[in-house]
């Protein structure tokens, strides 16, 4: 047995008149369309946030071994260390603090990180307060470490002529 199309449709809207119907049925299509929207934006807002997260974690990894080469050059007397070494403690607090918190990450302005990835956050937040500390330690001795430098260097070009002297 065939029925119409009315019968895919409850009662109440099948007895509407054909301009009511249309109304309806536009409603429904604004508010699912609207939904749709609301979803879209929420997901790309998401992914957004989520790229940021990412690339603040893979600069921060960045920054560490740059650290650690900074801090290695600048205990040797390396003018250009002390440079790399503050700005890349400036930069990894920064991003730390920003995970941590929410706020401006690579242009893009992102809430805290979520619940789940606090604890790991608060673990390296403990490392970040030794390793600070000690970069702090190694800026604050960047005049002796420089005259130190320079000394070792002069030693270094001496040295041709300190070893001609030995064997004559």
């Amino acid at each position: 047995m065939l029925r119409g199309p009315a019968s895919f449709f409850p009662a109440f809207f099948a007895r509407q008149p054909v301009i009511q119907q249309m109304k309806t049925l536009g409603s429904i299509f604004v508010i699912i369309f609207l939904a749709i929207a609301a979803l879209v934006y929420r997901d790309n807002r998401d992914a957004s946030y989520e790229t940021a997260y990412v690339a603040a974690s893979g600069e921060m990894r960045m920054l560490s071994q740059r650290l650690a080469k900074a801090s290695t050059l600048a205990l040797q007397g390396n003018p250009g260390a002390f440079w790399l070494l503050k700005d890349s403690r400036k930069s990894f607090s920064q991003l730390l603090e920003r995970l941590t918190a929410g706020g401006e990450i690579l242009g893009t302005t992102v809430p805290a990180s979520p619940a789940s990835v606090q604890p790991q956050l608060a673990a390296l937040n403990k490392v970040w307060a030794e390793t600070e500390r000690n970069a702090a330690i190694v800026i604050a001795q960047e005049a002796n470490l420089l005259a130190l430098g320079k000394s070792v260097a002069a030693v270094d070009k001496e040295n041709p002529a300190i070893l001609e002297q030995l064997k004559g």
